[in-house]
């Protein structure tokens, strides 16, 4: 029985922290018996976590464990996501709302699959919100020949993609509300 007992592996703490770009900001923390079970894991964190910006808590960033070393697991950022709660919120009655997703390329041979939330004013024809379609995806093609996945994050968080996207889709038609509801790098 005593031998049994000491060849039982003790659970440890393995830290979990994210990428360079998020400055190896601790994410978190598991309690496993083997760190390299952590392997290929997913977690999905507050931005308000990572920022201490209480605002943004509507929004999340999942991350893949891609290293274990000793009892730390470094992890890449994979995912940028909006909250349920927060779109249902923005939601009101006698606007058109339309929501579509589509597959870019981005620098780096890869690919990110984009969902968008757009709000039109008033009622719109189905050619204006073609043309929207068509706007948001030339944006995120040009983008993408010059942009990787943490430069689109970067300017995800920071708002600055939607701001710019909403500023050349008014040119189309007026939009009360256009929200990315979530930016995923591709396999």
């Amino acid at each position: 029985m005593a031998e049994e007992e000491t060849k039982k592996k003790r659970k440890v703490w393995v830290r979990i922290v994210g990428p360079k770009e998020f400055k190896n900001t601790e994410l978190g923390e598991s309690y496993v018996n083997d760190a390299n079970f952590l392997m290929g894991k997913k977690l999905k964190i507050d931005l308000s976590h990572l920022t201490g910006d209480f605002r943004r808590q509507s929004v999340s960033l999942g991350f893949l464990i891609t290293e274990v070393s000793g009892n730390q697991a470094k992890a890449e950022a994979i995912l940028y996501v909006v909250s349920n709660a927060h779109i249902r919120r923005m939601i009101r009655a006698g606007k058109e709302k339309f929501e579509y997703s589509f597959v870019s390329a981005i620098k780096d041979n890869k690919k990110v699959r984009v969902k968008v939330l757009v709000l039109t004013k008033t009622k719109t024809k189905n050619s204006v919100l073609t043309s929207i379609r068509k706007g948001t995806n030339n944006y995120f093609d040009e983008l993408g020949k010059i942009s990787n996945f943490y430069d689109i994050l970067n300017r995800a968080i920071g708002g600055e993609l939607v701001r710019n996207l909403k500023g050349q889709l008014k040119k189309i038609y007026p939009l009360s509300v256009f929200e990315i509801k979530s930016i995923e790098l591709m396999k």
